[in-house]
C-alpha cells in the first residue's frame, strides 16, 4: 500500500453555521482544479476518486491540521457528513463543544484553508503539460483537516515528513480496529 499523502486547498473558504448551540464546519473538496507546483508536478482529483470509501463506509476523521490527537468529528460516529457531488466532496463537521476555540479561529479567518490525507490508489499522468499532470481516480481517504498552511512538500521536508508519520500512525491504528472489529481482539 502506497504511503499517505496530504493536499490543502486555499480559497476553497470554510464555511460555519450554527444551529442553536451546536457549531458546525463545512466545506468542499473541489474535483478538476489544478493544485500548486507540487515539486516537479500539479495534481487535480477526478470526480470518482473517493468511490471506494465512500461507498465502503470506511471511517474517516477531521481532524485540527492533520494532528491526530485532536479529533473534531468522525463519520463512524455521525459527526462528519461527507457527500459525493458533481462539484466536489462536500463536507460538514459537528464541532464538539470542547473545540469553539476551532470554530473562532475560523471565524475570524485565522485558518481559512482545507486539508485531507488520503491513501492514493490509482492514477493517470498527462505529460504534455509543463509540468506533467497528475490525475488522482481513485483514493482512500483518511482524513480532512482545517489547517493554515499548505501541505506541499516543497514548503517543509520536515513538516511533510512528520505528517506521513502521523498519517501512518493513524492507519495503522485503523487498521487494527478494523481487525479487531472483524475477529475479535483475541485473535488480532
Amino acid at each position: 500500500m502506497a504511503g499517505m499523502e496530504k493536499r490543502t486547498f486555499h480559497g476553497e473558504k470554510l464555511e460555519i453555521r450554527k444551529e442553536g448551540s451546536k457549531k458546525f464546519v463545512e466545506g468542499v473538496l473541489r474535483y478538476q482544479v489544478l493544485s500548486e507546483d507540487l515539486g516537479g508536478f500539479r495534481e487535480k482529483i477526478a470526480p470518482s476518486v473517493f468511490s471506494r470509501t465512500l461507498n465502503a463506509g470506511s471511517d474517516v476523521k477531521m481532524l485540527w491540521n492533520h494532528n491526530d490527537d485532536e479529533i473534531l468529528g468522525s463519520t463512524k460516529a455521525g459527526t462528519l457528513v461527507i457527500e459525493n457531488r458533481a462539484e466536489g466532496l462536500h463536507f460538514s463537521c459537528l464541532i464538539p463543544e470542547t473545540a469553539s476555540n476551532r470554530f473562532e479561529t475560523i471565524q475570524r479567518g485565522d485558518v481559512d484553508g482545507v486539508s485531507f490525507g488520503f491513501i492514493p490508489e490509482a492514477e493517470t499522468w498527462d505529460h504534455n503539460t509543463t509540468p506533467p499532470t497528475r490525475t488522482l481516480t481513485a483514493a482512500r481517504l483518511i482524513e480532512i483537516s482545517p489547517t493554515p498552511f499548505p501541505a506541499y512538500p516543497a514548503f517543509s521536508t520536515q513538516a511533510t515528513q512528520r505528517s506521513r508519520d502521523a498519517g501512518e500512525s493513524l492507519r495503522l491504528r485503523l487498521e487494527i480496529e478494523n481487525a479487531i472489529a472483524m475477529y475479535g481482539k483475541e485473535r488480532v
